[in-house]
């Protein structure tokens, strides 16, 4: 009975994958996210110039003009844009060249978030992008194209257990209030480069399709603590460079770096049976040297365990599914805590000038 315990214990603490409901409720995080936290400029006019020229159009921004580097593209070149009339602190009016498309960038990044705050889905940045497109036919006015291009993240960026690292999933997508199917502003590419990283998967995507369906996903991974991480997206021959928080370990997360807690469990498990072993080879069993016998054997199946399956015999294992590394776990703990922690009793004797017990 005890050993169908120990066994049923160890395969509830087996790590698993994510599951489809995780996997939906992020899918809900970000459609909300997206919802609630990108408001998107308003294009409030738009009229035809005379002579056949590009559309002039006026455009309410979110946030004052002020706190944007706005930026013309035009064939192969892009420039700050000098064709805006402010009309108010938030509002402009500019004569769009057909063919032309104007970017307005956030100059700031959102607001710090502490590093022991609770991850939540956050943009890191949104760039307003207003194209404008020849007339569909001779005699027509020239049309216009808008949409917000947005990386949405879990802010601070959390550890992952299963992983041994901090993983950030990044969620690109393009915003618009342009309900037909085909937006002259995709497919866009937008390629990611990043500081003080580990890998970036995929390092670039192409955004196919408007709104959050549309959306592509990237898995950014730092396998160590850094104050420094900063991603970059390259998209329409420009970039945004955003900082990544990091956020703060306790000590049990620091712990499961070194060592996952069901391998954990299974050290500590097997550690505590070598103990036991150790206690019936001696006929004095006094609750101290119980304790004792108990202390050691579970340290020293820790530190063996530790050292054997993270060193010098993880390849070995590194084929194994997870039942079968635990069970070896708990017998290596098991063997060391018998016979490992007898030697270390012997040397720590030895120092104080008794004789072994």
């Amino acid at each position: 009975m005890k050993r169908f315990c120990l066994v049923a214990a160890l395969v509830w603490l087996a790590p698993c994958s994510p599951s489809h409901a995780q996997a939906t409720n992020r899918a809900a995080s970000i459609r909300a996210a997206a919802t609630r936290v990108t408001v998107p400029p308003v294009v409030t006019r738009s009229v035809p110039n005379a002579g056949g020229g590009g559309p002039t159009v006026e455009v309410k921004l979110p946030r004052d003009l002020s706190r944007y580097h706005v930026l013309e593209q035009r064939a192969q070149t892009t420039r700050t844009a000098t064709n805006l009339t402010a009309t108010s602190t938030n509002q402009v009016l500019t004569a769009l060249t057909p063919g032309s498309t104007l970017l307005f960038m956030e100059k700031e990044s959102p607001a710090a978030i502490k590093a022991n705050a609770r991850p939540a889905t956050r943009p890191l940045f949104s760039t307003f992008l207003l194209k404008s497109m020849p007339p569909a036919r001779p005699g027509e006015p020239s049309r216009t194209a808008s949409g917000t291009l947005t990386l949405l993240a879990d802010v601070p960026t959390p550890w992952d257990g299963a992983s041994n690292a901090y993983v950030a999933r990044l969620s690109v997508m393009l915003l618009t209030e342009d309900s037909a199917p085909n937006n002259p502003l995709l497919p866009m590419a937008v390629k990611f480069i990043g500081s003080q990283v580990k890998s970036i998967q995929p390092d670039k995507v192409e955004l196919r399709k408007a709104g959050v369906d549309g959306s592509e996903e990237v898995i950014v991974t730092c396998d160590r603590y850094r104050p420094d991480v900063q991603i970059s997206a390259y998209y329409q021959m420009t970039n945004t460079t955003r900082q990544l928080t990091l956020q703060r370990l306790t000590a049990w997360e620091m712990t499961q770096m070194i060592i996952a807690p069901p391998m954990l469990f299974a050290a500590l498990a097997g550690g505590l049976i070598g103990g036991l072993l150790r206690l019936f080879k001696t006929s004095n069993r006094e609750l101290p040297r119980i304790l004792r016998y108990l202390a050691e054997g579970a340290a020293v199946g820790l530190v063996t365990v530790t050292l054997l399956l993270s060193g010098l015999l993880h390849g070995q294992i590194a084929g194994l599914t997870a039942q079968p590394q635990l069970v070896l776990a708990f017998s290596l703990a098991a063997a060391a805590g018998s016979v490992g922690a007898h030697f270390l009793d012997q040397a720590v004797q030895g120092l104080r000038g008794k004789p072994a017990s």
